[in-house]
């Protein structure tokens, strides 16, 4: 580890560090016709995808996400991109543009990216930064070489600047004479609510509950002292299979107090819910115009009709779990199938770790794995270590 990197870690003020990056210009290396063509000739040829990656490594401080960036968002008001607006020290506003920034077409060669040159972004013009009703300053990206600084532009500012900047809605657009096609046109959203609690497990049974924390800021800030934000709870509609309507979403609002940054909120699983199992997505909205969503997974308790203390059978393991799960990734290391008694007790040791609920939050805790609730879980425990069946023990 160089010196740079060593001082970087070690900053005293710092939680940790984070990375922000976006893939582009991904794709396969071969076409749909040429991987056609390789099954054809029973050829069984790896297939990845390769692409490109910009991004920043920065440093981490107490009270940000681990999710999303801090600081004022803009959104495209075409392509709903996101930019992050942040003003660092007192007079300088950096703005993270490497979503917006368009390309004009895709790579030539999908062999792999080191030999085809990089494309510079469409040239957007040069952009004019606005506060409220006021222009501020001009912006002149690098639209060649934008991805060498991961598409950050730092805009130097002097004291009525930043008073302008902070205190009012940020713009940045293109020239009028821009095609709509190159323009770029972010708007802030005054308000704005994120959350690590983008994906949140429900437990099983009617009651069981989970407090997420929601992330509101005002113009990049607390809300305003003497405010009172009023926030709309609602459940989103889906045509999507497995979409559960468990939630007991009877409270309908939520309160931010001026000087708040982020607020509390316990979702609930609805009374005569056990039954139930899917997924079911909730919307947070404030003043009308800007919104979060989190989205829940609820598994289905049963006993599966057996009884209390029973030793589980094969036929039982197999008809009530293991049918549905072909396949066990035990962290990306090992493939086995699941269709034989002897495999399974075999692993047994190692199943019950892979399905265990303290790696639900983690990327050990793998797709197919993902899909089988803590019943079935238990169910296939109780058969591998041949313990007597309890329906309630904790996984």
């Amino acid at each position: 580890m160089n010196d740079f990197i060593t001082d970087f870690v070690n900053t005293p003020v710092a939680t940790g560090i984070v990375v922000y990056f976006s893939f582009f210009e991904m794709c396969p290396k071969m076409t749909t016709d040429q991987l056609r063509q390789s099954y054809g000739t029973n050829q069984d040829e790896r297939n990845p995808s390769v692409g490109r990656i910009i991004g920043t490594i920065g440093l981490a401080f107490e009270g940000e996400t681990a999710q999303y960036p801090d600081g004022r968002l803009l959104l495209d008001t075409g392509t709903k991109t996101p930019a992050y607006a942040s003003i660092h020290s007192t007079d300088m506003l950096s703005v993270n543009l490497q979503m917006p920034l368009k390309q004009e077409h895709f790579r030539s060669q999908r062999d792999g990216y080191t030999a085809d040159t990089l494309n510079p972004a469409i040239d957007a013009g040069i952009l004019q930064l606005r506060a409220g009703q006021t222009d501020i300053t001009t912006i002149q990206p690098d639209y060649t070489d934008y991805y060498l600084y991961g598409g950050i532009v730092d805009i130097s500012l002097n004291a009525d600047q930043v008073t302008l900047v902070q205190n009012n809605k940020l713009y940045i657009i293109s020239p009028a004479d821009t095609p709509t096609t190159d323009a770029i046109s972010l708007v802030e959203q005054i308000y704005r609510i994120f959350s690590d609690d983008k994906d949140v497990y429900m437990g099983e049974h009617a009651g069981d509950q989970q407090e997420v924390t929601l992330q509101v800021r005002y113009l990049g800030k607390p809300i305003e002292q003497g405010v009172t934000l009023i926030g709309n709870v609602s459940r989103v509609d889906s045509d999507g299979t497995n979409q559960g309507t468990y939630l007991d979403l009877s409270v309908k609002n939520i309160v931010v107090q001026g000087g708040q940054s982020s607020v509390p909120f316990t979702l609930i699983n609805a009374a005569g819910k056990d039954a139930d199992a899917g997924w079911e997505q909730v919307q947070f909205s404030f003043a009308g115009q800007t919104s979060f969503v989190i989205n829940t997974r609820k598994f289905q308790y049963s006993d599966f009709g057996i009884a209390a203390g029973a030793t589980i059978s094969w036929d039982q393991a197999y008809r009530y779990a293991l049918r549905y799960h072909y396949l066990n990734f035990l962290g990306m290391t090992t493939v086995f199938p699941l269709n034989l008694a002897q495999t399974i007790q075999k692993y047994k040791e190692a199943i019950k770790v892979r399905t265990s609920s303290k790696y639900w939050p983690t990327t050990l805790y793998m797709p197919i794995v993902r899909s089988m609730s803590p019943s079935q879980v238990r169910l296939i425990n109780a058969f591998a270590s041949g313990t007597p069946w309890d329906p309630d023990v904790a996984i």
